[in-house]
C-alpha cells in the first residue's frame, strides 16, 4: 500500500532552508547547494548529502509532529542514546532524559533506496 503524499519537504541542516517540491520532476536545491527534493507529491527523492537532511515530508493520515509538539533533550553530557522508530522513520532518544535528540530523525525510505 503506498501512502499519498500530501507535502514532500525537506530542511537542510547547513543553510537551514527549508525547500518543498510541488510537482513531479520539480527538483529544488537549499540555497547552499549541500541538498535537493524532488517528485512533488507522485514519489520521494533526496539528493546531495543525505546527512545534512531534516525530513519534513507529510502524508495523509499520519499525526502531524511539529516540531512546538517535541520535547528536545537538552542534557549537556549524554552518556547514552537509543535509536527508535515507526514504519516511516527513525529518531535518537537521550537514555538520561528520554527526550528526543534534535535533527536525529531520519527516513526510513532513504534506506530502502540504499538497498535497492
Amino acid at each position: 500500500m503506498t501512502r499519498k503524499i500530501i507535502e514532500n519537504k525537506a530542511k537542510c541542516k547547513l543553510c537551514q532552508d527549508i525547500i518543498e517540491s510541488k510537482n513531479t520532476n520539480d527538483l529544488k536545491r537549499c540555497s547552499c547547494g549541500s541538498i535537493a527534493v524532488d517528485g512533488g507529491l507522485d514519489y520521494i527523492k533526496r539528493l546531495g548529502n543525505l546527512d545534512n537532511i531534516i525530513e519534513l515530508t507529510k502524508y495523509e493520515g499520519d499525526e502531524i509532529m511539529t516540531e512546538e509538539k517535541i520535547e528536545y533533550c537538552t542534557c549537556e553530557n549524554i552518556k547514552s542514546v537509543h535509536s527508535e522508530n515507526d514504519d516511516f522513520m527513525c529518531w535518537d532518544v537521550c537514555d538520561d532524559c528520554g527526550k528526543v535528540l534534535e535533527f536525529s530523525f531520519e527516513s526510513l525510505e532513504k534506506f530502502e533506496d540504499d538497498l535497492d
